[in-house]
């Protein structure tokens, strides 16, 4: 996955992309390393990460790929405890 990271602290700044790969175990490796665990919901599949002394909190969703006309890809976008957002894309 592409994982991109939004600091909201002033002055806000996106971070450049890095790559990440969420094991079946329940690991990130990659660019980043931590945790993360799905929660099956109603209409959408929340997510959990644990990463940089953060826990973030949000939601899988599938997204429509711009570069591809029909595609459709996995994404998941959270917000932190200390106000970071992360948003990250399947690659295939």
């Amino acid at each position: 996955m592409n994982l991109s990271i939004m600091d909201r602290t002033p002055p806000p700044r996106l971070s450049s992309p890095e790559s990440i790969t969420l094991m079946k175990d329940g690991k990130i490796k990659g660019d980043r390393e931590g945790t993360w665990e799905k929660t099956k919901g109603d209409r959408y599949d929340y997510i959990t990460v644990r990463m940089d002394n953060t826990e973030y909190h949000g939601v899988f969703f599938k997204q429509h790929n711009e570069k591809m006309d029909s595609e459709q890809v996995m994404t998941f976008t959270a917000i932190g405890n200390n106000n970071t957002s992360i948003w990250a894309s399947r690659v295939k």
